[in-house]
């Protein structure tokens, strides 16, 4: 059986439970832990970990650089970002900076297996109030897509027919 090679990012209060727990799963393998970011990219390109699971503070304040040093790293890596509290808002901004999901610390001994085969296996994972909001923004993104794609669409039809060209 092949094993989902994870990396474990963050201070050891989670790092170490997280790590016994991930051991007792047959076909997860913690491969590397690290203590911060630049150590996170050092470990990702080292071990090519299938999973990076890191803790929120090891992001900083923008979270956008540290997801993209980590994905620059190794492009297949996915990033499942452990937080102190579910914050919607900020599972919305790790989403849309290239994470691929937000796990509560207080949900790590008993979740972070399926989070991290969930994530490992192309999915997002995220707490149900967290879905929603996402679901919401992704569809006044699509809103939004949707009438800018229908204005493109009006003005290649009315150059067709040559409207807007006559008095020139």
């Amino acid at each position: 059986m092949k094993r989902i090679p994870v990396l474990l990012v963050g201070p050891r209060r989670w790092t170490d439970p997280a790590r016994g727990s991930l051991e007792t799963e047959a076909d997860l393998q913690v491969v590397a832990e690290a203590a911060d970011q630049a150590q996170a990219v050092a470990a990702v390109r080292a071990h090519r970990a299938s999973v990076a699971v890191i803790d929120e503070e090891c992001l900083g304040s923008d979270p956008v650089p540290a997801l993209s040093a980590l994905r620059h790293a190794h492009a297949r890596t996915r990033v499942l970002v452990v937080t102190r509290d579910a914050d919607d808002a900020y599972a919305l901004e790790i989403v849309r900076s290239g994470g691929h999901g937000v796990i509560p610390e207080a949900s790590l001994p008993s979740a972070a297996g399926k989070a991290v085969r969930a994530v490992a296996g192309g999915q997002v994972w995220l707490t149900r109030s967290q879905e929603g909001l996402i679901l919401a923004a992704l569809r006044q993104f699509d809103a939004a897509a949707i009438t800018a794609s229908s204005r493109i669409a009006r003005g290649r039809a009315t150059n067709r027919l040559g409207v807007g060209s006559l008095g020139s």
